[in-house]
């Protein structure tokens, strides 16, 4: 069984787009999201930017009944694969937004580079905003 932990908000500025099958594609491969799940579905708000049409967000499912450390372990693995594929596209103005449990939200953004500590501590208030406890 599985439950929604979250949803996934691509933003690009300027032309292009497409950078929510871009990382759909690439989450999916990802051998190591074993047990989440993403699926796309319309945006919850309007397309940003100059873009036209309705949006798609990702949103995320993941087994239930982790532990918090494991769901911690796999919001890691998750932001760490967000960023792999920002820094992969090289392409500047692009923003990623992964909102968990309604009231955290954590943002990715092309031009900065994230160490491993800001990662772990992202994954942390994520797995805290599932599991309180």
């Amino acid at each position: 069984m599985t439950t929604t932990i979250g949803r996934i908000r691509v933003r690009e500025t300027g032309a292009g787009g497409g950078g929510t099958g871009r990382l759909s594609s690439w989450l999916t491969a990802d051998p190591e999201l074993e047990g989440l799940t993403v699926r796309r579905e319309a945006a919850a708000g309007p397309p940003a930017g100059n873009t036209m049409g309705i949006g798609e967000d990702l949103v995320l499912d993941l087994a239930t009944g982790l532990a918090v450390a494991a769901l911690e372990a796999a919001f890691l693995q998750l932001l760490r694969s967000v960023y792999n594929q920002l820094r992969n596209r090289r392409r500047a103005g692009v923003t990623v937004t992964v909102e968990v449990g309604g009231d955290c939200t954590l943002t990715l953004e092309s031009e900065r580079q994230y160490t491993r500590g800001e990662l772990t501590e992202m994954a942390r208030r994520a797995a805290a905003a599932i599991d309180p406890e």
